[in-house]
């Protein structure tokens, strides 16, 4: 498809654009054939709550400096600024606990509750070898709010190992929180330490200013991942026919096995078309697509392995009528949530008796994850 005007793949990834909506209208009718014109002139669109991608993108330029307030990265301009929280309780044994019950410490080990959040960008072509990936992640640590009163200066230092550093490109600790402990690490193990004065300081100053919060979140790392076509877990092609008065899109996907050997279920998966030209009825094909006005969205449920290799590759279509045609082939977006994995396979491991892991929890989410037209 002609890309002219919308800069290359490489710039798809890299330039901010804003966040595909994943509040879905419903369709206009029930009947097959949409007819648009006769239907919605005149009549004010209605309102629909904006929501961003499953899971809020944790921002911030690669090597940045973490806010010594906040104890984040500083947000890109132009992306959500909400860091994911760790907001379950850090001791395993208070689930069902009202949320405005003090949380109590085991005195021998003081709970900590890790977070990792991993983005995948890619621009899928027909040739895996052009294909553009970028997956970047995020790691957080939560510590009760107690803690600011029963830790001390003299307190065992917190230490923990990152596994699987071999997977990580590149990374970037908060220098204000914790130091990589060279003689320790290896190149597949890095060990670091937290600088306790700093941490201790931090924990009593949040705990001034939200005295009512149970956790203080920290982000103690940023880091991007080598990855290939082959580690993604979503493979899709879109394919435009667009003449003067209509245009077919054809978009194939499947569910690459490859890419995890756990092979978790992905969720939330929405794929997103822009048609121009000035469409006034459509048909697709499932028949459960949303039209925008400006955009086609097919919003599924769930994405899981294929039980037989040969129902591997699915198939979504569309055929729109125009008044002001041609159509321009565009990028198709994906978007999709999955939790309980990452792309890295990074582990974490507590090295202190005197700190336990109460909580690990792991998430990928899409950037910009898109089709390149053909």
């Amino acid at each position: 498809g002609d890309l002219s005007g919308r800069g290359g793949p490489g710039s798809l990834l890299d330039e901010d654009i804003p966040p595909v909506s994943t509040t879905l209208p419903q369709p206009l009718t029930s009947s097959p054939l949409v007819p648009l014109r006769s239907e919605v002139a005149g009549t004010p669109p209605s309102s629909s709550r904006t929501v961003h991608s499953p899971m809020a993108l944790l921002s911030g330029p690669p090597g940045a400096r973490l806010s010594p307030r906040s104890g984040r990265f500083p947000s890109n301009q132009g992306s959500p600024s909400t860091t994911p929280q760790l907001t379950s309780p850090v001791n395993g044994d208070t689930a069902s606990r009202p949320s405005s019950a003090p949380i109590t410490l085991d005195m021998q080990a003081t709970p900590i509750a890790v977070l990792f959040v991993e983005t995948v960008n890619a621009m899928l072509t027909q040739d895996t070898v052009t294909t553009l990936i970028k997956v970047s992640g995020t790691i957080q640590l939560s510590f009760p709010a107690a803690a600011a009163n029963l830790l001390s200066p003299s307190s065992p230092p917190v230490t923990f190992r990152l596994k699987q550093m071999s997977r990580i490109a590149q990374h970037w600790p908060n220098q204000q929180f914790i130091e990589r402990d060279a003689a320790q690490s290896t190149n597949d193990t890095a060990v670091f330490h937290f600088k306790m004065a700093n941490l201790l300081s931090y924990l009593k100053r949040q705990h001034e200013q939200s005295p009512g919060s149970q956790f203080c979140n920290i982000d103690i790392l940023k880091y991007q991942v080598n990855s290939t076509a082959d580690t993604l877990p979503v493979r899709f092609s879109c394919h435009w026919k667009c003449d003067q008065s209509t245009t077919e899109l054809l978009i194939m996907y499947s569910y690459n096995t490859a890419w995890s050997s756990q092979r978790p279920t992905l969720q939330n998966v929405n794929f997103i078309a822009p048609v121009d030209g000035g469409v006034t009825t459509f048909q697709a094909k499932p028949s459960t697509m949303a039209w925008s006005g400006e955009r086609a969205t097919w919003k599924l449920s769930d994405l899981a392995p294929p039980a037989q290799p040969e129902d591997s590759e699915k198939a979504l279509q569309a055929h729109f009528d125009l008044n002001q045609g041609p159509s321009k082939p565009s990028p198709v977006a994906l978007q999709f949530l999955c939790e309980g994995q990452v792309m890295s396979g990074l582990s974490f491991e507590l090295a202190t008796s005197a700190y336990r892991l109460s909580l690990l929890k792991q998430r990928l989410i899409t950037g910009k994850y898109l089709a390149q037209p053909s």
